[in-house]
């Protein structure tokens, strides 16, 4: 039988509901679009922990960060967790392995340039426009990601089966540029006769102080305090996006061109959410749900037809695509992965989940640490450091955008009660 070739496509600080497919008049993305009309979206994924470094791992690793330890961006991935990734397992099979794009991880250490056949990674947050490397030229980070994918697809020698892992910088900020959402030329007009209405925050009041004076806070005052600006911020959030659909389009193109994509699997994961003035905040971080999940698709061309299409709210998170990688390669997972394979045999998996755990140990002065777990129906968490705020209980069916905390009504403290233990059991689990 022949080997599936695995694409692996991150994208960065990009919404759960920022697709065409989900919706979203403002997403304009045909081509992930299609990706899901072939595989299977999952609505219920979340990010373990909102913050790249953290994320970036529990994708790589398949483990909750407090398994793999990675909570900052001065921690590495350990050679045996590292060992356990997919790209490393792949490699380890034959396959030949290609990493595009942003690490996220350990930033000031060596990059792990020898792990993978081809590297076109970088440290750090890059920044939106750059010199071309060979020609020197002006050129937009995601078009310089796209001819990299194409480059490595190029390089992959005749016969091998492949797998490719782009982890693209947007829609990230860039922090500190003025403009801070810096799309392509190319999309500069795109949403320009649209109107868009920036979330007001209306609960920012209620929240605990800490998170009034956050680093959210302070991100949301540079972006979304002058209303024009805001609208501006959020259409260029979207711009940026429609240059990555653009360039998965162009990736796929290619494979289609190569003849392989009835042979190559497809997996698209964001590694976290992003505040666009939600709560009177900005950026990630907080176990919020606009935070904490993200857009997850898996398209096997093996798929039966009856899969096809399908629409999932099984609770799912980052972790669960190394492992879905690996099963669709035909290997198993090591044993400290934690994550479960979502696609089995062609077929649609189910994980059995009553909950999912997230956690936020990040040490900051503006961002509080968190824990909690969340199912489709409740979200409940807490930040440790601020005991004093106390407990927040949100039902997430009637009150889908988290506006009113339960915790502080007498059956919403008897279901925090009733909800301690629980997460006691997945805090323990998750390590």
């Amino acid at each position: 039988m022949k080997q599936s070739n695995v694409l692996v496509i991150i994208t960065d600080d990009h919404r759960h509901d920022a697709l065409g497919c989900a919706g979203n008049r403002l997403a304009v993305t045909p081509n992930l679009d299609a990706i899901a009309a072939k595989g299977v979206r999952f609505t219920q994924a979340i990010a373990t922990t909102a913050i790249c470094c953290a994320s970036r791992s529990a994708i790589y690793t398949g483990m909750y960060n407090r398994r793999n330890g990675v909570h900052d961006f001065a921690t590495e991935i350990r050679p045996a967790d590292f060992a356990d990734a997919y790209f490393a397992r792949l490699r380890k099979a034959g396959w030949f392995t290609g990493y595009v794009g942003k690490w996220g991880v350990a930033d000031s250490k060596p990059q792990p340039k020898s792990q993978f056949d081809v590297w076109s990674g970088f440290p750090g947050q890059g920044f939106y426009w750059n010199k071309h490397p060979k020609t020197g030229q002006r050129i937009h980070m995601t078009d310089l990601q796209t001819e990299q994918c194409l480059d490595f697809l190029k390089a992959v020698p005749a016969g091998k089966a492949w797998n490719l892992t782009v982890a693209f910088k947007a829609p990230h900020a860039e922090d500190g540029h003025p403009r801070q959402f810096v799309p392509q030329e190319r999309y500069e007009s795109y949403l320009s006769s649209v109107s868009v209405d920036v979330d007001s925050g209306s609960d920012f009041a209620q929240l605990p102080a800490h998170l009034r004076s956050s680093e959210g806070r302070e991100r949301w005052k540079a972006r979304f305090a002058d209303a024009d600006k805001g609208v501006q911020m959020v259409k260029d959030y979207y711009r940026l996006i429609a240059g990555v659909d653009e360039a998965i389009g162009s990736i796929l193109q290619e494979v289609a061109r190569r003849g392989e994509a009835d042979n190559t699997v497809v997996v698209v994961v964001g590694d976290n959410g992003m505040m666009l003035g939600e709560h009177g905040l900005a950026d990630k971080w907080f176990p919020y749900e606009v935070s904490a999940r993200v857009p997850l698709i898996v398209m096997d061309p093996r798929m039966q037809s009856a899969e096809r299409g399908k629409v999932s709210d099984c609770l799912t998170a980052n972790i669960d695509v190394s492992a879905t990688v690996l099963e669709c390669c035909g290997l198993r997972p090591g044993r400290r992965v934690q994550g479960k394979a979502l696609i089995k045999r062609g077929r649609l998996a189910s994980t059995s989940r009553k909950w999912m755990y997230y956690e936020h140990h990040f040490k900051h002065d503006g961002i509080a640490r968190s824990e909690g777990i969340r199912n489709q129906r409740e979200a409940y968490f807490w930040y440790p450091d601020f005991p004093d705020a106390g407990e927040f209980l949100f039902d997430l069916r009637r009150d889908p955008g988290q506006l009113n905390n339960l915790a502080s009504t007498p059956a919403g403290r008897k279901r925090c009660l009733a909800l301690r233990p629980v997460l006691d059991v997945y805090r323990t689990n998750a390590g």
